[in-house]
């Protein structure tokens, strides 16, 4: 028995021995060995810190630094020929600015614009008269195009950049032009009070009593409307011996019109400016006909 003990423990130990002296270093040393044949693959991967270092280089050139305000580059916008007429939708025309008119200013303006995919201008810029670019650019931004197309409908593009050129035509008329002139627009006071955006910047023609308290403040008013139009003399285009008759009119007896009426048919360019200090609705006056005086009923 203690025979056989003694040989199952000599079994045992011989057992154990193996096992310790079959363990190798030789993983470890694959461990070391691996990332040094991965390196030497061409196809493999860069460093981490290379990855890093290339990234600011890329960043740099997009986008492109903006040279000016009509510099589009950043977008990447295409130009495509022949596509214009045919491409736009709906256009809109540009309003002559009343202070420009008045002044004679005149020319071409050409707006730059970017479409974008829903076939609507996003961004404009434009080159010409500072006095008319405002109005050309509010203009180009209501355009709508419909997007060319490849290949039965597909649309390739991006943003896409075209120009919309503008001519603004002064059509100013001398102080001697009839009542009927064509250019002169005949409206209601209350009309153009209504919808003044519809007359920003036309010569209109319109009957109004002349309302004034001799000092600082007057109005053209209609008693069929509440609202009122500032009148400014015009810097040009002015009949001056009807409005020196007009000024004559309001001297006599008191200053202003609390003690008379004054009625006229006026013809002027008509702005509406609503943020600046001369008031919404302004009438530059050119020509007063058809004046009369009256002493106001108590």
């Amino acid at each position: 028995m203690r025979l056989l003990i003694v040989i199952v423990g000599s079994l045992a130990l011989i057992v154990l021995a193996t096992a310790l002296l079959t363990v190798s270093p030789e993983p470890a040393k694959l461990m070391v060995d691996g990332p040094k044949r991965a390196a030497a693959n061409p196809i493999a991967m860069p460093e981490a810190g290379e990855a890093r270092s290339a990234s600011p280089a890329r960043m740099k050139q997009f986008p492109p630094e903006h040279v000016d305000s009509c510099d589009f580059s950043a977008y990447q916008p295409t130009r495509i020929s022949d596509w214009l007429p045919a491409g736009v939708v709906e256009t809109a025309r540009p309003a002559y600015p009343a202070e420009a008119r008045l002044k004679g200013i005149a020319g071409t303006v050409r707006v730059f614009v970017l479409i974008n995919r829903q076939g609507h201008v996003q961004k404009v810029c434009s080159i010409g008269p500072s006095e008319l670019r405002s109005s050309a650019e509010a203009a180009a931004v209501e355009w709508r195009f419909k997007r060319p197309t490849i290949n039965e409908g597909i649309d390739p593009f991006g943003y896409i950049q075209e120009t919309l050129t503008f001519n603004f035509v002064s059509d100013q008329r001398q102080p001697s032009a009839p009542a009927d002139d064509p250019a002169v627009v005949a409206a209601s006071l209350c009309a153009v009070v209504k919808s003044p955006w519809s007359f920003d910047g036309k010569r209109v023609r319109l009957a109004a009593e002349f309302v004034s308290d001799g000092m600082h403040t007057s109005l053209l008013v209609d008693d069929r409307c509440q609202l009122g139009i500032t009148p400014y003399d015009s810097d040009q285009g002015q009949k001056q011996s009807e409005l020196d008759a007009l000024d004559r009119a309001l001297e006599q007896g008191m200053a202003g019109t609390s003690d008379k009426t004054i009625t006229a048919v006026f013809i002027g360019v008509f702005a509406y400016q609503p943020k600046t200090v001369k008031g919404p609705r302004v009438l530059y006056i050119q020509r007063v006909m058809d004046l009369k005086v009256s002493p106001r009923g108590r």
